[in-house]
């Protein structure tokens, strides 16, 4: 600050003039801009005419000053375009505001300095706009309050914008009980709602029609607002709230929902429910019901369940519980997620997060399956009886209770396995560690192969047998190359053609699942395979040759399937095999091979104690 100043006569009625300037002015914590300004005294009044320079704006005018007690002050400015911010920070008593605000109009100062609680700022604006959370909202009329040191007084002001027209009236007192006396009426934008409560996103229209009543540290809030087709989603949430619509009524102490619905994961969402906002910290109490929703938890599965869950907790932490009905598992990433469930060390987590909410949220919820409950991988599907509970937390969940599988079918390393039994028991309440004891069975050629998988995850055991009897590397060979190690022999004369036939199907492997669940989504087919110079379906060792054979096969129903062969370097050399299973004894195989030549076989299969 800079000043020259010139007087003469008494010292408590001088007579003067002088200049000054003032740069880089701060008001609370930031500048606002350089000010110059011209004093002239009298003996009884001293007058200040003021000047700016500013990065944005201009503020202009001049105030008077008494020079006997009580030291009256009058005086007014005008503002053009000028950045309220910091004003509003002063004025409102706020640490931080995040929006923005622009004004013109003029401010008036009037009050004693021996009494500065009597000071009175009254600001009429003509012009005032405010960015706040992306919503541009501007002023329809004019803009009239008053403040003191200890209070605020808002005339009624309508202030419009997108999904916006929204009329503000009231007060607020800063001092003794700090009450507040507001009303809200219109139309408003979610996305100002958003901006105010941290990590969440907030969009659509409402219409609101409250008071606010009580003190700064406990608001009375009575009144309504009307969602009509709103979105809301938490931050790293695996959902969101879609088309949300119905009433959230404040009485005073609590808001509750009524009629509340929203969409999500293609389904249809009823919440009811209150959150007490009367006491510190604040408390809720969620319900939320379904007969079918789609949720994606933890990453690369999927749940379509129905049934009721409740909410319970502060914003520091909350307790998810309730009862669902499971209708369908799928695992989007196959048997990689498959594996995960059986991690011997890690086991499935969720997804991380950065929020200390859903870190501390935890989970008890009761899962039954549905009479026709699924699961399902590309390649795989299985009817399962499951009574699950999940606990644990957010990022860490544990399941409890058992997976008993009923029948299906699993496409591996090209053989279709049909699941006759299985069950998986989850008991390990610190980490997924599930006891299995699953039964497998393919047939290859003439032999029925069973696998059985036994143990814990951490340990499983897995047992293979054949009928008719092989021994366990000609079981090995069969399930990796479709021939066992003497056919390969006695075909190639050697052991030059094992090898060739090993790296010809794990090459196959590789085409197969690159290409397969692609065509198998684009196109609905049950399995798409290449086999670079394998005998497929139908073919002999007398015909087998070096050409690649593409096999396409769609399970019609869950007894028929219908399966392509073709060689790729000859149109003539097709295979068309249909299958039906009477039952798991009894199956019907009617196949045209690639000579053209069609036959029929009945298999039916007896074990002998």
């Amino acid at each position: 600050m800079t000043f020259r100043l010139s007087a003469n006569g008494a010292l408590k009625a001088p007579l003067g003039e002088g200049t000054f300037r003032v740069v880089d002015l701060r008001v609370g914590q930031v500048i606002v801009g350089s000010f110059n300004g011209n004093l002239t005294s009298d003996g009884r009044t001293a007058h200040l005419e003021l000047g700016s320079a500013m990065t944005t704006g201009e503020i202009s005018g001049g105030y008077t000053l008494g020079l006997a007690d009580p030291y009256p002050l009058s005086g007014k400015v005008s503002i053009q375009n000028v950045d309220l911010d910091p004003f509003l920070l002063a004025a409102l008593h706020l640490k931080e505001f995040s929006g923005h605000a622009n004004a013109d109009g003029e401010i008036s100062v009037n009050g004693s300095l021996n009494q500065p609680q009597s000071i009175v700022v009254d600001a009429n604006l003509s012009r005032l706009t405010m960015n706040y959370a992306n919503v541009r909202l501007e002023n329809t009329g004019p803009v009239h309050f008053r403040s003191t040191k200890d209070s605020l007084e808002i005339n009624p002001v309508t202030l419009r914008g997108a999904d916006t027209n929204l009329q503000i009236a009231g007060s607020v007192q800063f001092a003794g009980r700090r009450t507040v006396g507001l009303r809200l009426n219109g139309a408003l934008d979610l996305r100002l709602i958003s901006g105010y409560v941290p990590n969440v996103d907030a969009q659509g229209p409402a219409q609101i029609n409250a008071s606010f009543e009580g003190t700064l540290d406990r608001p009375r809030i009575t009144g309504r607002v009307h969602i009509e087709n709103a979105f809301a989603r938490a931050a790293d949430f695996p959902t969101g709230l879609n088309a949300i619509q119905g009433d959230v009524v404040f009485d005073a102490t609590r808001l509750y929902f009524e009629n509340m619905s929203a969409e999500s994961g293609g389904g249809t969402l009823h919440l009811s429910g209150s959150v007490n906002y009367a006491e510190s910290p604040l408390r809720y109490d969620v319900s939320v019901r379904t007969d079918r929703v789609r949720i994606r938890y933890p990453e690369g599965m999927s749940w379509l369940v129905g049934g009721a869950l409740r909410l319970t907790g502060t914003p520091a932490a909350g307790v998810l519980s309730g009862r669902v009905t499971i209708e369908r598992v799928t695992l989007t990433q196959g048997l990689e997620v498959a594996g995960m469930l059986v991690s011997a060390k890690q086991g499935i987590s969720g997804p991380t997060t950065s929020s200390p909410y859903l870190r501390n949220l935890q989970f008890d919820v009761e899962a039954l399956s549905a009479p026709d409950a699924r699961m399902e991988w590309p390649g795989a599907q299985l009817q399962a009886d499951a009574n699950l509970r999940v606990r644990g937390t957010w990022e860490h969940p544990i399941l409890l209770g058992h997976i008993h599988i009923l029948s299906g079918d699993l496409y591996f390393a090209g053989n279709r396995y049909r699941v006759s039994r299985g069950d998986l028991n989850f008991s390990n309440p610190f980490r997924l560690d599930p006891v299995l004891n699953v039964e497998a069975t393919t047939t290859i050629q003439q032999y029925e192969i069973t696998l059985n998988f036994n143990g814990p995850a951490s340990k499983l055991t897995l047992a293979y047998r054949s009928d008719p009897p092989l021994p366990a590397n000609d079981i090995v060979t069969l399930l990796a190359l479709g021939q066992t190690s003497s056919e390969a022999t006695t075909r190639s004369g050697g052991t030059t053609q094992s090898g060739t036939a090993g790296a010809s199907a794990i090459l196959s492997e590789a085409i197969s699942s690159q290409l397969g669940g692609r065509l198998e989504r684009l196109f609905g087919i049950t399995r798409f395979r290449v086999d670079p110079g394998l005998a497929g379906v139908g073919s002999t060792s007398s015909q087998q040759s070096a050409a690649s054979r593409i096999t396409v096969e769609q399970q019609i129903t869950r007894n028929l399937t219908i399966t392509y062969v073709s060689n790729v370097s000859s149109t003539q050399q097709q295979v068309i095999q249909v299958e039906y299973n009477v039952d798991r004894n009894v199956s019907i195989v009617g196949l045209r091979d690639q000579n053209g030549t069609f036959g029929i076989d009945i298999k039916i299969k007896k074990r002998f104690q």
